[in-house]
This record gives C-alpha cells, structure tokens and sequence, in this order.
C-alpha cells in the first residue's frame, strides 16, 4: 500500500468567493493569531510530539477555536488514522470516529489525505454522514470543521483538523491562513525528523569510534580517554589508582573449536559477570579480542589485589558456551599510577605485561613491579 500522493498545488480547492463581513473579518483575525502563535511554537519545539501538542494548544488558546486536533495516517488494513496530539473540548469525541483516510471515508480528516485538498463542513451538525454523532457534537458545541492534508516530506502523512463553535466558519481567507499554518507544522515535523536522523547518525557514529560493537563496553579509545582523564585530574599529591588487565585465556581456544559465534558468546558472559561486580566510579572496558580492562580509582597495591581476587571469585562457577559447561579463566595483570607510569600508553602496557606473566606463569594475577625505565620481572600472586 502507498503513501497518498498531493493532489495538486492548489491549497484551497473550489470554495465560492464573497464578499468580507465583520464576522468574516473577525474569523481572518483569529486565524492569523493562531498562525503567529503556531510560528511560535514551531520555533520552540524541542521534539515531534511537543510541536503537535503545542500547535494544537495555540490553535485553541490563540484562536479561540473549539477543539483541534493532529492524526498520522497507518498503513494497515483499516487504512487507520492515529491521533498524535489535541486540545480543547474534545472529551472523547475522537474514540466515538471512524478515523480512516479509506475510500470510504466521508469525514473531513478522511477526506484531506486522500485527496490532498482541505476540507470544510460549514454546519457538522446537519451533516448527514455525522447524525448518529448529532447529540455529541451538540454537547460539545461543535458547529463547524475543517480538516488540513500534512505534507511531510513531499507525502502526506496525516492531518491537521480544526473545530469551531459557529456555523459557516472558515471563509476562504481564514482557510488559506490556516492552510498555511497546516504547511508549517508539517514543516515543523520534517525539520524535527531530520533532527533526529542526524542526532541519531552522529549517536551510531559516536557508538561505532567509542564503543565494542559486541559487549557494548567502551573500547580501547575511550578506555584510553578516560585513562587520560583520570590522570589529568589526579594533579600531585598524585591519587592513587589502579589499570588491570583481564584475560579471557580460553577465547582463541574455543574460538579454534567451536566458532566465533561461541567464541563471542564467551565474551559476552564474561561481560555480563563483570559488570555488576564493577564498584561505583570504577571504569570497565574491553580492549582487545580477548582482554577487557578496568579502571579502579584510590586504590593501592594491597586494595588492588583484594579487588583482583574478588572478580575471580565471581568466576568461581563455570559459563554455559553451545551447551557446553566452561570454566572461565581470567589472568589478570595490574600497573599502579603514578609508580608504573604517569601516562595512559605506559600504564596500559605494563598492565598488559603483567597479565601475560600471569599467564605464563599459570597463576591469577600478577601486579607488574618493574621501573619506569626499565622492565623488572612482574611480582606473581
């Protein structure tokens, strides 16, 4: 099913020419408030629903008009349109409609989409395709309604559809004032999808240069970022602060045996176990294929180890891999700041040296206790 196209270039359709009265004076007046205030709105909205909303507030506060309402149209089976906003007295009128822009549709709304023209009922309450709804438009002081195609995009996608609470409103001069008011908030919306198009590009992009696609973890660059960060912020007397390194020694393994896929499903466990064990402040990332990396502020060698031998212990019951029972072995490998290294490079490689003499070395975790100049053999625990 397609979207319905714009019939045509003119805006306000066949409607008779007369002469201007005080009442049709008085009713251009309004319309032009309304579209000021609209202008207004479309100016502040910070999103989609918000622009709705607020045009539909301006169109009954500023132009006095009875109700207002904003409908997108559905490509399902009913042909359905959606309410997305209204404002005035409308207490449940639109649940007693038949909000279609089907081929059978006589309603103004319905009318508006499909042929891409506004649409006028200068006395609704003698409209017979709306008698069974005679006593609840009378209730409500409905008298007049008009109904505004939105273009969006060069496709209409809904309606703009205004009720007024005398007979015979909407002359020709308030219609070609309230068209235009439709144009723009279908403006207003394009402009606003775009927005977020562009907001949502920029957020994927953002994702893919800071983020491991897999586990969602920061990656390496922001991990080194936030390293950097912690540095910069950490001025003499130096706070201390802890870089480790933890690796996945079964990664390449199952990765030989089972897949990638399972290899991956490793990773993501793993993950999993690590993040709630992750103190508040603490920074968690992975790194590499097989090496996630954590950041744990004020914490010196002693506090460092209690901390490496707690998020082992959470690895203490084995992860479930294609049905496979497998014990997690994580080797990890810890550098101190400022003793190891007073920038993020230094401190990542010596931590990374210590994780890989723990896994030569068959233990749990190793902290690295060479000098700045010079690599020294890393103490092993």
């Amino acid at each position: 099913m397609t979207t319905p196209k714009v019939a045509g270039n003119d805006a306000i359709g066949a409607i008779g020419a007369s002469c201007v009265t005080p009442a049709d004076y008085a009713r251009l007046c309004r319309a032009l408030r309304t579209l000021s205030a609209g202008n207004r709105a479309l100016a502040r909205a910070p999103d989609e629903q918000t622009l709705l909303q607020d045009m539909c507030n301006a169109i009954v506060e500023q132009g006095g008009y009875r109700m207002a309402w904003i409908g997108y149209i559905e490509h399902d089976e009913h042909q359905t349109i959606r309410p997305m906003a209204h404002a005035g007295v409308e207490d449940g009128f639109l649940q007693l409609l038949d909000l279609t822009w089907s081929e059978q549709s006589t309603t103004p709304s319905g009318l508006a989409i499909r042929t891409g023209q506004p649409q006028v009922g200068h006395d609704v309450l003698n409209d017979p395709a709306l008698a069974t709804l005679f006593e609840e438009q009378k209730r409500r002081g409905y008298a007049a309604a008009s109904a505004y195609p939105l273009v969006i995009d060069g496709e209409i996608g809904g309606n703009l559809s205004i009720v007024a609470g005398e007979y015979n409103a909407f002359g020709e001069e308030e219609l070609r004032v309230l068209s235009e008011l439709a144009e723009d908030v279908a403006y207003g919306i394009s402009a606003l999808r775009s927005r977020v198009r562009h907001q949502e590009a920029e957020a994927a992009m953002h994702r893919m240069a800071y983020y491991d696609q897999l586990t969602g973890l920061p990656n390496r660059t922001l991990f080194l970022e936030q390293l950097g960060r912690m540095i910069a912020s950490s001025s003499p007397p130096f706070r201390p602060f802890t870089v480790g390194i933890l690796n996945v020694t079964q990664f390449r393994e199952i990765n030989d045996v089972l897949g990638y896929q399972q290899a991956n499903e490793l990773l993501l466990q793993v993950a999993a176990r690590l993040q709630p064990q992750i103190d508040q402040g603490y920074f968690l990332g992975r790194v590499s294929d097989n090496e996630f990396a954590i950041l744990q502020p004020n914490t010196d060698a002693e506090r460092a180890s209690q901390e490496a031998l707690r998020l082992l212990r959470q690895f203490d019951e084995p992860l479930t891999v294609a049905g496979i029972q497998v014990d997690a072995r994580l080797r990890i490998g810890l550098s101190l700041f400022p003793g190891h290294g007073q920038e993020p490079d230094a401190l990542m490689r010596r931590a990374t040296m210590a994780s890989r003499q723990a896994l030569h070395s068959a233990v749990n975790y190793t902290i690295f206790n060479g000098s700045l100049d010079k690599n020294a053999p890393a103490t092993s625990r």
